[in-house]
């Protein structure tokens, strides 16, 4: 069915087929006869009329379809199982060399090194005898387990073909790669299958009803080097699925927020002071964070507390705090956690009938056991949705906000809880995308960040959406950070992948070393703390560190290539260059943090200037190689032009 958009080694082994599968009452229904009826291809089958809206997006090597049921009789449809993806392949392991790769996600808070977070897998199916499927999935949110995306490849090194595929979905998935069923040697060699589900259980269909699932993405890959593929995805999010801001695909911004070193012990004379130096260094967006809010013990207990801020924080409103950054030439932002509420507070008190029960959208944490007493508002209710856009309304207007960080929890536990068909699930998901949707088409000057405890909610629905992402909430360890942008960097562009150097309060200038800074400046670049405690001279490195980021991060969205595998070990150094040789300009980022002195690359260019980084840090060609010292524990970045 897509082989008119499938390259043709590719669609030697794809099947011509509908890459979906829908089983009724335990049998499998036939999808063989489709007819197109206004541009979507339709097959009926008894009372079920399946939809499938292809669009090929030929100019970046992809295609991407919807899939929807709809019961067109008078009576209700029961266990309907839909696997919206569904990919039959016929492959050889011995001739066509199967890979599947593969990040892992966010995990949330890992303090390790190599942290579990961002590590890449690559798998090769060698046979079909006792093979299990290669399975990656959500986990607690939608990328903590995993990123949502699988690649597939085939052929001999220097001449590879494959694809990518994943769902535009910010909630519960998985998919798998592998053979169809269980064989042995001595019997045939099974179908080879790639499928994937997003939480759909049994289905009831009333009659009429119709349901539509989210998005999925496939695309093509040819080339070389195993990395390439990489970058075509790279691109692919970049330019096929990522919203712009002002008609612009966004450029990773600058900037401060005060939750890491301050968090909920502030006020506005604090914030005012941070606001200065955030100015003074160079940062574009000064952001707000949780507990503005009238708040107890802990920020989570006055979440909910939506309808004025704290008045011993702001006594004269979060308007003072506005009006004094923007007077500073930066951009107000402000952080909020919308979809849930505690126990108690404002919005449940006022508006019981919008909520329901729901655990703790931040499971993971340590958080207090009430804080498990957190309720969700119900946005697959039309009403719940116009609270919420009624409240972000005046947030934006009344405080001039131009940045919003979006705490986003996954719906999942709570809505499969209560609807296991996942039905409800998606419901609510769609109901959470409009609200994003309708503000970012009311208010397009506005940047929006998507944050769940940090990058677990690193997905393509909120990639569509979000204009970036914040990476992880461990911002202690500056080789933890660095290791979380470079891994995610393999499958996201940089604009994506925001971190921030911290400064708790008492730690002078320890936290402002230029190792600390360039270990964040593979993606966003933020700030976060008691940046007002700094001395003028870590100010001054700082503001040094920011303007040289400010003059190359344009770069970051060129094509990427890593000379070294990504490091197991304390012992192996890390390395990524943006840009390839053909490139007018050309970045090379190398991090040591034990290892040898020195790594010798199979490259040849010469001409590179470092920018940052300490003073033994140099690159030497010599008989077509390049030599990278770095000291231990430090970091570099190069430009060659």
């Amino acid at each position: 069915m897509f082989h008119k958009f499938v390259p043709e080694k590719l669609g030697k082994h794809l099947m011509n087929i509908a890459p979906l599968r829908i089983v009724a009452d335990g049998a499998e229904v036939p999808l063989e006869e489709w007819r197109q009826n206004a541009g979507v291809m339709e097959c009926v089958s008894g009372n079920l009329r399946v939809e499938l809206a292809i669009e090929p997006v030929s100019e970046l090597k992809a295609v991407r379809w919807n899939v929807a049921v709809c019961n067109t009789g008078a009576i209700p449809m029961e266990n309907i199982e839909i696997t919206p993806l569904f990919l039959r392949l016929d492959i050889d392991p011995q001739q066509d060399s199967p890979r599947v790769r593969h990040l892992s996600g966010s995990y949330h808070y890992d303090g390790t090194y190599p942290p579990r977070a961002f590590r890449l897998s690559e798998e090769r199916i060698m046979t079909h005898d006792h093979c299990k499927c290669v399975s990656i999935a959500s986990g607690a949110a939608s990328a903590f387990d995993h990123v949502p995306v699988m690649q597939f490849l085939m052929g001999p090194y220097g001449d590879m073909y494959g694809l990518f595929v994943g769902f535009e979905w910010s909630s519960r998935w998985e998919i798998q790669a592998g053979w169809e069923s269980d064989s042995f040697f001595g019997q045939p060699r099974p179908g080879f299958i790639i499928k994937g589900n997003i939480g759909l259980g049994a289905l009831r269909l009333e009659p009429g009803e119709r349901l539509e699932l989210p998005r999925i993405h496939m695309g093509f890959y040819e080339g070389a080097d195993i990395g390439g593929i990489d970058n075509a995805l790279r691109r692919y999010v970049r330019e096929g699925i990522a919203c712009k801001l002002q008609g612009q695909i966004p450029t990773p911004p600058v900037y401060y927020d005060h939750w890491f070193g301050l968090h909920q012990h502030f006020d506005v004379v604090e914030l005012k002071k941070q606001a200065e130096v955030a100015a003074e260094l160079g940062c574009e967006y000064f952001v707000l964070d949780a507990a503005w809010y009238k708040m107890y013990d802990c920020f989570i207990d006055g979440i909910g507390n939506w309808f004025e801020p704290d008045p011993d924080k702001f006594p004269n409103g979060v308007e003072e705090l506005s009006e004094h950054v923007r007077a500073l030439g930066m951009k107000f932002g402000i952080w909020h956690m919308i979809e849930t509420a505690y126990p108690g507070t404002q919005a449940i008190l006022r508006h019981p009938e919008l909520y329901d029960t729901a655990s703790s959208p931040m499971s993971q944490d340590p958080l207090p056991e009430s804080a498990t007493s957190l309720r969700r508002l119900r946005l697959d209710k039309p009403e719940a949705r116009e609270f919420a856009l009624t409240l972000l309304r005046k947030w934006i207007t009344n405080w001039k906000v131009n940045f919003i960080r979006w705490e986003c929890s996954d719906p999942q536990e709570w809505a499969l809880n209560h609807d296991p068909s996942g039905k409800l699930n998606l419901a609510y998901m769609k109901g959470f995308y409009q609200v994003i949707d309708t503000i970012r088409s009311e208010f397009p000057e506005v940047y929006n960040e998507d944050c769940e405890g940090g990058g677990t909610r690193l997905d393509w629905g909120m990639a569509a959406r979000m204009h970036g992402n914040w990476l992880s909430d461990h911002t202690g360890h500056p080789d933890v950070s660095r290791f979380f942008q470079m891994g995610a960097s393999r499958f996201w562009p940089a604009h994506f992948l925001t971190s921030a150097v911290r400064a708790h309060r008492g730690s002078g200038d320890s936290e402002a070393t230029s190792h600390n800074m360039l270990s964040r400046m593979v993606g966003g670049f933020g700030f976060n703390g008691d940046i007002a405690q700094w001395s003028a001279e870590a100010r001054a490195r700082a503001k040094h560190h920011i303007e040289v980021y400010k003059g190359i991060r344009h770069l970051l969205a060129q094509p990427i290539f890593f000379p070294l595998p990504q490091p197991r070990s304390d012992r192996d150094w890390d390395i990524v260059i943006f840009g390839d040789e053909t490139a007018n300009e050309q970045l090379l980022y190398a991090f040591r943090l034990e290892g040898p002195e020195s790594i010798t690359l199979p490259a040849s260019s010469s001409g590179w200037t470092k920018l940052l980084g300490g003073g033994n840090a140099q690159i030497s060609s010599e008989n077509g190689t390049m030599t990278v010292r770095v000291d231990k524990g430090s970091s570099a970045i190069w430009i060659r032009r």
